[in-house]
């Protein structure tokens, strides 16, 4: 799995930053629009006890069906070892539990981007500016845009 260049949104009042697996056009049109929609169109979790600061989404495909890993961050500045992640994944428009929590590949970008978060002066600037770098030798992004 390889990644094309993530892309900073905000879908629903929440900063979301997300990345795109190599063969997710395959499920899902190639446009700003189509991916606000499927996002704003997954389930809420308004019976979890957190509000969310800011989002990382994976999205690829399983067969012929779109998936979604949604991380929700959330108490950022609370603990001294960071925001707490609350992922949720779905298939199509639902929650499953039929997979993992994360393959290896999201767990590398995860811990990058948390330690890049880390680096910047406040949380405005990680939403917005430039993502994590990615080691070239992983050849985890394809270093081409989604749209």
């Amino acid at each position: 799995m390889a990644f094309y260049n993530p892309v900073n949104l905000n879908i629903e009042g929440i900063p979301s930053i997300i990345y795109f697996d190599n063969k997710v056009e395959q499920v899902l049109s190639r446009t700003e629009e189509a991916v606000i929609d499927h996002i704003s169109g997954l389930p809420t979790q308004q019976d979890k006890p957190f509000d969310i600061d800011y989002r990382i989404i994976f999205l690829w495909k399983d067969g012929y069906d779109l998936m979604t890993d949604m991380w929700n961050y959330t108490a950022l500045g609370i603990w001294d070892s960071g925001p707490l992640a609350n992922p949720i994944i779905f298939r199509r428009e639902e929650i499953t539990d039929a997979f993992g929590v994360a393959s290896g590949n999201t767990l590398i970008v995860l811990g990058l981007e948390e330690t890049h978060r880390r680096k910047v002066d406040n949380l405005q600037e990680y939403l917005t500016g430039p993502r994590a770098e990615l080691p070239e030798e992983l050849d985890l992004l394809l270093n081409k845009d989604f749209y």
